[in-house]
């Protein structure tokens, strides 16, 4: 299982937390303005992309391109999307509900995949048991979280035996898409 990390809204320690310990993937805001609980981001893609490159070059990027947050200027997903990965040069974008542990509308990751065309889709949040199935027809990806805590609360700890159900049913899910 592919191992990544997030810095809430700091994309600059993300990477270099990351690159600390080997981190396969950071997820990051990397292109476009965001407004949410935290304030303004307002991240500097050739920053990040050039302290990955000393840092970490084969760590890969996964853009946040919603959720917990809404873009300023009132630009679509699509184009959000599409931005990460042509201005941004994102590996992959990342897309969250309104919270962490919400599900994420299908017609938000339609739309990524439509912007972010030939790059991977992955759904951040609101992926558990019950329907990882879907949004595996729906993404490239899942992060797993708070549906694999105790109580299924993001600030429990991590259930052991919720996770290994997790990884189960996402793996026979992948299976028979194959």
């Amino acid at each position: 299982v592919p191992f990544g990390l997030s810095v809430l809204a700091d994309p600059e320690a993300a990477v270099a937390i990351g690159a600390a310990v080997e981190a396969d993937f950071v997820r990051i805001f990397l292109s476009w303005v965001f407004v949410g609980d935290w304030g303004i981001v307002d991240p500097d893609a050739g920053k990040l992309q050039r302290l990955r490159a000393s840092l970490a070059p084969s760590m890969k990027v996964f853009a946040n391109i919603s959720g917990h947050t809404e873009p300023l200027g009132g630009r679509k997903l699509e184009d959000i999307a599409r931005g990460a990965v042509k201005f941004g040069l994102a590996d992959a974008v990342c897309l969250a509900g309104t919270t962490a542990g919400s599900e994420i509308p299908e017609e938000d990751l339609r739309g990524a995949r439509r912007g972010a065309e030939g790059y991977p889709v992955i759904a951040g949040t609101g992926v558990c048991v019950e329907n990882v199935e879907r949004m595996l027809s729906l993404a490239d990806g899942v992060i797993m979280g708070t549906s694999v805590k105790v109580d299924r609360d993001t600030f429990k700890p991590v259930d052991p035996l919720k996770a290994a159900e997790f990884i189960r049913c996402a793996k026979d899910a992948r299976d028979k898409m194959q």
